[in-house]
């Protein structure tokens, strides 16, 4: 890079820092798209895996946690969405001048549920790579239902919630995965709140997606493994993304819950439940991931 070009850039980061927060989000403030996209399960790990991933120092991820924006912000358009990564100029500064990777990234665990949303990353950012975790169905489904008691979203027993599950979802469902434009609020109906089975199915979702993206765009990790090994699996996700290795010093469970033991005669239903659709996803793995023995 020239002595001017370098200097244009270091004025445009300058300038950058000081900009109005609000003025940022309505010219989206030459905002890059993200690289990577954590799209779930929900209680699976993906904080986990997101707090890891952005403590290396080529990603650059946004402040907000959980951006939504293909589920739930929709709406606001994709200059918003944009400005919530870092611009051009620091991605330019720091493969230009700093000769380093550089990438970016969001975790939102709804995006491996909701039908619309692999259309809607495929037509904005086909390139981008897929990182999915998926976690025993019925550990996750019983986190799940805990974590909204927790939240007082849900006052209904375990049992009484599953057997309620269709009846309470189904109509939000077709919806959303009939109208090209729909967009739910978080935490606002019972498909956000109770598709505790439904977000199980993994086989399901993962086929949903890959009718819009290659096989090889899409990492599938098992949270067990994860959760027992996750400098391992931190570094089979780096691989995947083109980055280089990088050590953490320690490795937090972020975001865990507390809740009570599941019933053992409803873990049995509930392992029943899930056996075929698991065994479908051992098959297109490959592998058996031990969640029906």
């Amino acid at each position: 890079m020239s002595p001017s070009s370098l200097q244009r850039l270091r004025h445009t980061l300058f300038v950058e820092r000081r900009l109005p927060y609000r003025l940022k989000h309505q010219l989206g403030w030459l905002g890059i798209l993200p690289n990577f996209l954590i799209i779930g399960a929900q209680k699976a790990g993906t904080t986990s895996l997101y707090a890891y991933l952005r403590q290396h120092p080529c990603v650059h991820a946004p402040d907000m946690r959980e951006l939504h924006y293909f589920t739930h912000s929709f709406h606001k358009g994709v200059s918003w969405y944009k400005s919530q990564f870092p611009s051009s100029p620091i991605k330019a500064f720091d493969t230009r001048v700093r000769r380093q990777p550089f990438l970016s990234g969001e975790s939102s665990p709804t995006y491996l549920l909701y039908p619309q949303v692999p259309r809607r990353v495929a037509e904005l950012i086909p390139d981008v790579k897929l990182i999915a975790l998926v976690r025993n169905p019925v550990d996750r489904a019983y986190s799940h239902y805990s974590m909204m008691v927790r939240r007082k979203f849900e006052t209904l027993s375990f049992a009484e919630a599953i057997a309620k599950e269709d009846e309470r979802t189904q109509a939000e469902w077709e919806r959303a995965s009939t109208d090209e434009n729909y967009v739910d609020k978080l935490l606002s109906t019972s498909l956000s709140c109770h598709s505790y089975l439904r977000r199980g199915v993994y086989v399901d979702r993962i086929e949903a997606w890959l009718k819009y993206f290659p096989r090889e765009q899409l990492l599938i990790l098992p949270s067990e493994t994860f959760w027992q090994n996750p400098q391992a699996m931190v570094a089979k996700t780096l691989d995947f993304l083109g980055l280089p290795p990088f050590e953490l010093p320690a490795f937090e469970n972020v975001n865990q819950g507390t809740q009570s033991d599941l019933d053992p005669g409803l873990r049995r239903e509930l392992r029943a439940y899930f056996k075929p659709h698991n065994q479908r996803l051992y098959a297109f793995l490959g592998m058996d991931l031990g969640w029906d023995d």
